[in-house]
């Protein structure tokens, strides 16, 4: 149930990205990062390495 509404809410977040491109792709980038971690104790500043190169950083 918990694994449902998690999925859910990155469906809902992602019918946003029409109104909000510029910040749904981070807020989906937030949300994978907690499905993520929920899955794998992994370290989440690895994985936001991984995604987002550094030069993006100027955009938020």
């Amino acid at each position: 149930m918990r694994r449902k509404k998690m999925y859910s809410c990155l469906l809902n977040r992602s019918m946003q990205t029409r109104l909000l491109p510029e910040t749904s792709t981070m807020n989906i980038g937030i949300e994978l990062l907690d499905v993520m971690t929920y899955h794998t104790p992994i370290n989440p500043f690895m994985v936001w390495n991984h995604f987002v190169p550094p030069r993006s950083f100027r955009y938020i």
